[in-house]
C-alpha cells in the first residue's frame, strides 16, 4: 500500500533542526522514495516486524499506530542516539482492510472494485528519540476518491513496477 504524501508533512518541521541521525524503520523502496521528497537526510533499516499476528487489532487506525510503533521500537533498540521513525499504512473500503495485494490478479480486482469510488487511507507514524527516550505517534487519515478506471489503465498500473498509483486518484487530508 502506498503512503500519500500528507502523512509525512508533519515530520518536516521535526527533523529540520536536529543533529541526530534520522533512521526510517523500513526497507520499502517506495516509502524511501517518498521520504526523499522531504529533502531530509536519512538512513533506512528494515524492522523485520511480523505484521500478521493473532492479537492484531481489527480497527485500521489501531493497526497502523501499533505497527508503526513496533517497527520503530525494533530499529530503535539497535540505534542508541538516533531518531527512528516507523510507519504503516492501510486502506479501508466498505469495512474491509486493504493491504498490499498478494497477487497481480488481486491488484486488478481491487482497482476495479475501487474505480469511481472513495475509500479511507490511514497512515500511522511513530517517532522515537533514542537518545532522549521520548516518543510520539501521529495518525493521518486521508479520504481517497478514485477516478473511473478502464481495464487497460488498471493493467498498465498493476504491471508497472515502481510506478505510483497516485494517477488513479485524488486525495484530501481529513
Amino acid at each position: 500500500m502506498e503512503i500519500p504524501l500528507p502523512a509525512f508533512y508533519f515530520l518536516q518541521g521535526v527533523f529540520s533542526k536536529v543533529s541526530e541521525k534520522l533512521v526510517l524503520a523500513t526497507a520499502s523502496p517506495y516509502s524511501i522514495a517518498v521520504f526523499k521528497t522531504l529533502g531530509i537526510d536519512f538512513e533506512s533499516e528494515s524492522s523485520d516486524v511480523d505484521e500478521r499476528f493473532a492479537t492484531r487489532p481489527t480497527d485500521p487506525k489501531e493497526i497502523v499506530l501499533l505497527l508503526a510503533r513496533l517497527k520503530a521500537e525494533c530499529v530503535a533498540k539497535k540505534r542508541s542516539l538516533d531518531l527512528v521513525v516507523g510507519f504503516d499504512s492501510v486502506g479501508c473500503f466498505e469495512g474491509r482492510i486493504l493491504e498490499k495485494p498478494p497477487s497481480s490478479q488481486e491488484a486488478f480486482e481491487r482497482l476495479k472494485a475501487l474505480s469511481g469510488k472513495s475509500f479511507d487511507f490511514y497512515t500511522g507514524v511513530h517517532l522515537i528519540d533514542s537518545g532522549a527516550g521520548n516518543a510520539v505517534s501521529k495518525l493521518a487519515q486521508t479520504r481517497i476518491q478514485m477516478r473511473v478506471l478502464q481495464d487497460e489503465e488498471i493493467n498498465n498500473v498493476r504491471n508497472a513496477r515502481g510506478v505510483s498509483t497516485h494517477s488513479c486518484c485524488l486525495w484530501q487530508n481529513e
